[in-house]
């Protein structure tokens, strides 16, 4: 008794019985592959320049966001090593000062 071809609904003319040639009774399922190329939906690339400008816009957004973003940072650290550096020389400054009133 010869196996059911699996249930194919994309492509039924998948698999094809053949009979082989050292027993003369038993058939196989073969993988058969169709000769010619599927259609194409030429239709879906309509709209491809507009996803290519969707697509290259995205892109340009995202990296001034991320530009913008280590700008912001960078100017954050900058202002903090100001403040550090003021402090500092304010502390100096100051003992400084102490130094001279003590002698």
């Amino acid at each position: 008794m010869t196996p059911a071809p699996p249930s194919n609904q994309h492509c039924p003319s998948i698999y094809t019985a053949v009979l082989l040639p050292e027993t003369s009774t038993d058939t196989a399922l073969i993988l058969h592959r169709p000769s010619t190329m599927p259609d194409f939906n030429w239709k879906a690339l309509d709209n491809f320049p507009l996803l290519m400008y969707i697509l290259a816009a995205k892109t340009l957004l995202l990296c001034l966001a991320f530009a913008g973003v280590k700008i912001y940072q960078s100017k954050k650290i900058e202002a903090k090593l100001k403040r550090e550096r003021e402090e500092k020389l304010r502390k100096a400054a100051e003992k400084e000062e102490t130094d001279k009133k003590d002698d």
